[in-house]
């Protein structure tokens, strides 16, 4: 049943939603002040209507969890999916509860995710907040079936050209042809990175960083050949999920290049900026300038 509510799900992303003009009940989760019928989402995150919860009872079920949504829209598929996660500190294995749902709107998902998600970093940090966005692709766990994934991967190729077509759209560029990877799992080796990393391009150097005692540092260093590269594996590894983790990937700035990849520091290649005529991440001037090439913009798929 699921398989064929999903397929169904697929079939609808070749036309537009109709607005339904259902009204929403109040959620018992609302604070005061919330505007619950209004969304300043742009046209293109106006077609997104799945999200990704983490922080429910492990021992939440799928029928529990279109319940509890219920408040805020009209469900049309809820998933809830474990992860073991790996404890740092004892090595033993927790479950983690991904939990998923597709609302038949984007206000209903809308609404959910502006009264679930935490307000502030004190909330945000509480052992028991919710984190609550709109499903990517690259954060469907394996055990969701993999018709979702399709659907969640469908969906963003849709927003993701809704948003290239709009007249406000500009591209994002890299302007540099080396990142910054943070976030890493202390598992995470070079050998693992490089995995990751070196289907986007041919590679000049990738590191992880370890402290003098051994441990990893938790982020690493990627030097592509050419800035083309660095733009396509930037889009389509930053928020990628790696051992249970979200990573983080942004340009490098030449001040976090590790010591033993210096002799490397003139390979780098940096767009300028304008009022930049230096071509340097320091100013130094030192540093080869390459020409700007386009990003890609479709979404990152799973490894």
């Amino acid at each position: 049943m699921a398989h064929l509510l999903l397929h169904a799900l697929l079939q609808q992303m070749d036309s537009a939603a109709a607005t339904q003009g259902a009204t929403h009940p109040e959620s018992p989760y609302s604070a005061a002040g919330d505007d619950q019928d209004g969304c300043n989402c742009s046209k293109s995150m106006g077609m997104l209507r799945s999200l990704h919860i983490e922080g429910l009872p492990p021992t939440m079920t799928a029928a529990e969890l279109s319940q509890l949504m219920a408040p805020y829209g009209c469900v049309q598929y809820a998933e809830a999916a474990p992860e073991a996660v790996k404890d740092e500190a004892n090595g033993e294995y927790t479950r983690k509860l991904h939990c998923y749902v597709v609302f038949t709107d984007h206000l209903g998902a809308c609404q959910a995710k502006r009264v679930l998600q935490p307000r502030s970093p004190e909330q945000a940090g509480a052992a028991d907040a919710l984190r609550v966005r709109f499903c990517k692709p690259q954060n469907v766990v394996p055990l969701c079936t993999p018709t979702f994934r399709a659907f969640v991967t469908a969906q963003w190729a849709q927003a993701a050209a809704a948003a290239k077509a709009s007249p406000d759209y500009k591209k994002a560029s890299c302007k540099v042809n080396a990142l910054f990877v943070s976030k890493l799992h202390q598992h995470i080796t070079t050998a693992r990175l490089t995995s990751l990393f070196g289907k986007f391009g041919k590679m000049l150097a990738c590191e992880v960083q370890y402290h003098s005692d051994g441990r990893s540092a938790g982020h690493g260093v990627v030097i592509y050949e050419t800035i083309e590269d660095a733009e396509k594996a930037l889009a389509g590894t930053n928020g990628y999920r790696l051992e249970g983790r979200t990573i983080e990937v942004t340009p490098l700035r030449l001040k976090k290049l590790p010591s033993k990849l210096e002799h490397l520091k003139n390979r780098i290649q940096r767009q300028p900026t304008s009022g930049d005529a230096s071509g340097s991440e320091d100013g130094s001037g030192s540093l080869p300038v390459c020409s700007p090439k386009s990003m890609i913009s479709t979404p990152p798929t799973p490894a």
